[in-house]
C-alpha cells in the first residue's frame, strides 16, 4: 500500500497515496500510485430530514496500468441509500440495485470484460464497500452516494452525525463468520491522504454549528472553515429550529405514494413544557467499559462520571456495578441501596480493578439483565458507557428485544465515548431499550470530555415522564425498533415510546393502513393526553419510505446474525411481522447460523427491492456498454485511525481469518502490498515484535482470499510507523506514535504519549484576594508551554469546607485558546466530593492564553473566594 522508504504516512507534511505494484514488478520497479482524493458532503436540510451525497473523487497518476480502487467507507447506521451514480471522465453511469450474488456476478464479468463498471455493498448497517472497476490515468473518477437521513432531536433544536472513518471492531471468535463481522475496515492509517468536505444548506434554521469542526455558515449554507480536513471523526452539524417555529410536544410528519395502501409516518415525541414529574426511586445498573480501545481519557473520564453519578444517588435508589472487558467483574451479585459506606466501597472496587481486555459488551449485557431486580423501584436503568466498537451487534439488539418485553423491564441506555463511536450500534440498543443514547469526544482538542459527561449525566438523570405511548387509529401499524399493542376497545394501535427525562424528546418511524379517516396520533402517559393532532399524508416527503424500508432491513439483517433459530426464529420473524416455515433447531452454531441465513436471505432481498434501499444481500451495481482495457491491478483505499486512538492494537477471534486480523493489528510493521491476484509480497510481525517469521505460504494463502473484493474480507492492514524497515525479518520498530489499543496487556491503561505534559499551574487564592466573586478571574497565563492537562486539583485551607457545606452552583470555567467560551466547566462540590481531584483531557498549543474564572450565579461567595488552593497538572 505505502512504500515505507519514500513515504511517512504519520508526518502531517507527508502526502499519503496508494501504491500501484504489477504483478511482475520487482521489489525495487518504479512505483505508481492511485490516490483518493477528497470526499464531499453536499445537500439540504429540511426540518428533520437531510437528503445528501457523498462524492468520492478518485485519479491516477500518468500510468499505462488500468486500477480497480476498493475502498470500505461509513454512513450513518440509520440511513437509506437511494442510488449511486459514477462518473468516468465526462461520462456518468447509474447503478441498478439486484440480489447481491447477481450484482457481483455482473460486476466481475464487466472487469474481466474490460468495461468500466461500480458495485457498492452493504457489510453492515453503517458499512459499505465500494469496488471501481477500470480508472485510468489522466481521468476523474467520481462516485456519489445519494441518501436521506434523519436528523436526532438536541435539546431544543437538531443534530446530524456523519461518520467519516471506520473504526477497527472488537470480533469474537463465534462472530467470525457473521456478516456484520465483515464491517471492519480494509486498512487504517494515520494520515489516509484523502481529505473530506462540508457544503450543506439548511431551510428554515438557524445558530447552525458544530461541536466537531469549525464552520462558516453564510446564510443558510455552511462550509467546513478549514475547507478540507482529515477524516478521523465524526462530524456533528446543529441547528435550531427558525424563532417563529416553536416545538410542540407532538409533531408529525406523513408521506404516502398517490395510489399507495399505505401510509408512513415520523412522530416527534417530546415531554410536555407543563410538566413537573417527580424523581422516583431508580434502580440502576452501571456496564462500564474497561476494554484497551478505551484506554487513556475515555477510560478515566468514564470513571469520573460512575463516581459523580454514585455521588448523586440517594439510599431510596440502588445500584449495581460491572466493569467489563474479556470478563465482567461486579461489585455484587444484587443491586445494593445506594448508602455512604456502599457508595465508597463501590468507588474502591472502581479505582482497584484497572485490568483490560476486549470488548465483551454482549456477555455484560447479559449478566446486568439477569441481576435480581429490586422490590419496589418503579424505574430501573442500565447505563452503558462504552465506545461499542463490537460486531456481534445483533445478539446485543437480541437481548434489549428480550428485556423490553418484561412487565419489570430494564431500559437500557448508552453513554458512547468516542472520536468515531460505532454510532448505529449505541442508537439502535437504547432505541430498542427504551432509553437514551448520547455521544461523547475524547478529543484533546475540543470541549473536556469530563465536563461533558457531567452534562449528560445531569440531563440523564433529570425527573422522567414514564410508560408513554403514541396511539394511532389504525389496526396494523408498524413501528421501527419498537413494540405496538393493540388497544381495546377500537380499532387503535398503541406504540411504546418508553420513558422521557425531561426536555428529551425521541422520534417515532412507522408505516400504517390508510383507511377512509385521517390519521389521528395521541401521545399519552397513563391516564393523561398529552397531546393530540390529526393529519393527512402527502406525497413530497418519500424520503420517508426509503427509512422505513432501510429499518425493516436494518432489523432483520440483526435477527440474522442474533443466532435465532427454529421456533424462536419464527416466532421473532412473526414479531416483526413476516409468517415463515423455518424448520427443525440445528444443534452445532454453523449449520444453526446457514439456516438463518437462508430463511432471512429471501425476505431482505424482497423487501429491500421493495424499497429500493440495498441491504447486505442485494447491491448497487453500474456497467458502462463501452469496452475498454481489463483491470490489471486492485487497490485499496485506507481510513483514517480515529482521533484519540493510540498503543498497539490487536484484536479477538479465532483462527483463519481471525488470525490474520490479529497479526495485521497488532505490532506496526511494513505494509502489505497487494496485486491483482490478491498476493502478497511482505508479510507481518507477530503480536511480539521479535525477528519471528512468517510462513510465506500461510500468510499468501489468507490474503488471496481475504483481499478478494467480492468476498467478506475481515482482514485489517495497518500503515507502518516512520522508519520500519523492509525485509523478510524485523525487529518491531520504536514506539513512535503507536497505533490504538483494542487489547491490552493487564494493567492500567498508558498514559496518552503524542503530547509532553505541561508544568503543573499551582493557583493560591489569599483572603479575600477577589471580591465579588462571580467572574473572577483566578488564573490569567499566555506562557509557551505546550502539552496537556490531564487533571485539576482543589484544596481549601479551612478544612470545614466540604462537599455538603459548598454551593452546589459554584463552578470553575476554564478557558484554553478561546477566551470566549470555556473548555471544561468544573463544579466545586464534585470535586470535593470526589476526593478533590478530578480528570482533565484539554490540549494546549503554543502562544494559547489560559484562564480561570468562577461563576457564582447565587453568590454564595460575595464577600470573596475563601483561601484556596488549585493544581493544573
Amino acid at each position: 500500500m505505502l512504500n515505507p522508504k519514500t513515504f511517512y504516512n504519520s508526518r502531517p507534511d507527508g502526502f499519503a497515496v496508494l501504491e500501484v505494484v504489477p504483478d511482475s514488478a520487482a521489489q525495487d520497479a518504479p512505483r505508481r500510485f492511485v490516490p483518493l482524493r477528497r470526499t464531499a458532503l453536499t445537500g439540504t436540510v429540511t426540518g428533520p430530514l437531510a437528503t445528501l451525497s457523498l462524492s468520492q473523487t478518485f485519479s491516477l497518476e500518468a500510468s499505462a496500468a488500468v486500477v480497480e480502487a476498493l475502498y470500505r467507507f461509513p454512513l450513518p447506521g440509520d440511513a437509506a441509500v437511494t442510488g449511486v451514480r459514477v462518473q468516468f471522465g465526462g461520462v456518468e453511469i447509474h447503478t441498478v440495485l439486484k440480489e447481491r450474488g447477481r450484482a457481483e456476478a455482473d460486476y466481475k464479468e464487466a472487469k474481466r470484460a474490460g468495461r468500466q463498471a461500480a458495485l457498492l455493498t452493504r457489510e453492515s448497517p453503517d458499512v459499505f464497500t465500494l469496488a471501481v472497476a477500470g480508472i485510468r490515468a489522466g481521468q476523474d473518477v467520481v462516485v456519489r452516494t445519494d441518501y436521506v437521513q434523519l436528523a436526532r432531536p438536541d435539546g431544543a433544536g437538531w443534530s446530524l452525525r456523519v461518520p467519516l472513518t471506520t473504526a477497527p471492531r472488537y470480533v469474537r471468535a463465534d462472530e467470525a463468520g457473521s456478516p456484520h463481522a465483515a464491517g471492519q475496515p480494509l486498512a487504517v492509517l494515520r494520515d489516509p491522504g484523502h481529505r473530506f468536505a462540508l457544503d450543506l444548506t439548511f431551510t428554515g434554521a438557524e445558530r447552525v454549528a458544530s461541536p466537531t469542526h469549525a464552520l462558516t455558515v453564510t446564510g443558510e449554507r455552511a462550509t467546513l472553515r478549514d475547507g478540507e480536513v482529515v477524516p478521523d471523526r465524526d462530524c456533528v452539524v446543529t441547528w435550531c429550529a427558525a424563532a417563529a417555529e416553536k416545538r410542540p410536544a407532538l409533531n408529525v410528519w406523513a408521506h404516502a405514494e398517490a395510489a399507495g395502501a399505505e401510509a408512513y409516518f415520523l412522530a416527534l415525541c417530546a415531554p410536555p413544557k407543563w410538566a413537573n414529574a417527580k424523581k422516583v426511586p431508580r434502580e440502576v445498573i452501571l456496564l462500564v467499559d474497561h476494554s484497551g480501545s478505551m484506554q487513556g481519557a475515555k477510560w478515566e473520564a468514564a470513571d469520573w462520571a460512575v463516581e459523580r453519578f454514585l455521588a448523586g444517588l440517594s439510599e431510596h435508589d440502588s445500584f449495581a456495578l460491572g466493569l467489563f472487558h474479556d470478563r465482567t467483574k461486579w461489585l455484587a451479585e444484587r443491586p445494593r441501596r445506594a448508602t455512604p459506606d456502599v457508595v465508597r466501597e463501590a468507588v474502591a472496587f472502581l479505582k482497584a480493578n484497572r485490568d483490560s481486555g476486549g470488548t465483551e459488551l454482549g456477555v455484560a449485557l447479559e449478566q446486568a439483565l439477569d441481576r435480581p431486580r429490586a422490590a419496589d423501584t418503579p424505574a430501573r436503568h442500565v447505563l452503558i458507557l462504552t465506545d461499542a466498537e463490537v460486531s456481534d451487534a445483533g445478539r446485543i439488539l437480541r437481548l434489549a428485544d428480550a428485556e423490553s418485553a418484561k412487565p419489570d423491564r430494564r431500559r437500557v441506555s448508552v453513554l458512547c465515548i468516542d472520536a468515531a463511536p460505532n454510532a448505529a450500534l449505541a442508537s439502535e440498543l437504547a432505541e430498542r431499550g427504551g432509553g437514551v443514547s448520547r455521544f461523547l469526544t475524547s478529543n484533546p482538542d475540543e470541549d473536556d470530555i469530563t465536563t461533558a459527561l457531567d452534562e449528560v449525566l445531569a440531563d440523564w438523570s433529570a425527573p422522567v415522564l414514564t410508560g408513554m405511548t403514541l396511539e394511532v387509529n389504525r389496526t396494523g401499524v408498524e413501528a421501527a425498533g419498537r413494540s405496538v399493542a393493540l388497544m381495546a376497545p377500537g380499532a387503535v394501535s398503541a406504540i411504546d415510546v418508553g420513558d422521557l427525562p425531561a426536555g428529551r424528546p425521541v422520534w417515532v418511524i412507522g408505516r400504517a393502513p390508510r383507511g377512509g379517516d385521517p390519521l389521528t396520533f395521541r401521545l399519552r402517559t397513563g391516564a393523561e393526553i398529552v397531546a393530540e393532532l390529526r393529519t393527512e399524508p402527502n406525497t413530497n416527503i418519500p424520503g420517508l419510505k426509503a427509512l422505513f424500508g432501510a429499518d425493516r432491513m436494518r432489523r432483520l439483517e440483526y435477527v440474522m446474525t442474533a443466532n435465532y433459530a427454529g421456533e424462536d426464529l419464527r416466532a421473532e420473524l412473526a414479531r416483526l411481522g413476516y409468517e415463515t416455515t423455518t424448520g427443525e433447531s440445528k444443534l452445532y452454531a454453523e449449520n444453526a447460523r446457514d439456516a438463518t441465513v437462508k430463511v432471512v436471505r429471501d425476505l431482505l432481498v424482497r423487501e429491500s427491492l421493495a424499497a429500493g434501499v440495498p441491504c447486505s444481500e442485494t447491491a448497487l451495481v453500474a456497467v458502462r456498454s463501452e469496452v475498454g482495457q481489463p483491470v490489471t491491478e486492485t487497490r485499496i483505499v485506507g481510513n483514517a485511525l480515529p482521533s484519540g486512538w493510540s498503543g498497539p492494537m490487536s484484536s479477538g477471534g479465532g483462527g483463519g481469518r481471525a488470525a490474520l486480523f490479529r497479526k495485521s493489528f497488532s505490532a506496526p510493521s511494513a505494509p502489505t502490498v497487494l496485486r491483482a491476484g490478491g498476493d502478497s509480497d511482505d508479510e507481518f510481525d507477530d503480536d511480539t515484535g521479535t525477528d519471528d517469521e512468517v510462513d510465506d505460504a500461510e500468510f499468501d494463502s489468507d490474503v488471496a482470499t481475504d483481499f478478494d473484493p467480492l468476498e467478506r474480507q475481515r482482514g485489517i492492514n495497518i500503515s507502518p510507523s516512520p522508519g520500519t524497515p523492509t525485509g523478510k525479518s524485523r525487529k518491531a520498530p520504536p514506539p513512535v506514535a503507536p497505533i490504538a489499543n483494542r487489547r491490552s496487556a493487564t494493567g492500567p491503561p498508558a498514559p496518552r504519549s503524542s503530547v509532553p505534559s505541561v508544568g503543573a499551574i499551582r493557583i493560591s487564592i489569599a483572603p479575600r484576594q477577589h471580591v465579588p466573586a462571580d467572574g473572577a478571574a483566578l488564573f490569567d497565563s499566555a506562557s509557551d508551554d505546550v502539552g496537556a492537562f490531564t487533571f485539576l486539583s482543589v484544596a481549601f485551607a479551612d478544612k470545614a469546607i466540604t462537599a455538603d457545606t459548598l454551593d452546589p452552583e459554584l463552578t470553575l470555567l476554564l478557558f484554553v485558546g478561546d477566551l470566549a467560551a470555556p473548555r471544561a466547566r468544573v463544579k466545586l462540590a464534585d470535586v470535593l466530593r470526589q476526593g478533590g481531584r478530578r480528570p482533565l483531557n484539554l490540549r494546549r498549543n503554543v502562544g494559547e492564553p489560559i484562564r480561570l474564572t468562577l461563576e457564582d450565579p447565587s453568590g454564595a461567595w460575595a464577600g470573596g473566594v475563601p483561601v484556596v488552593e488549585i493544581v493544573l497538572g
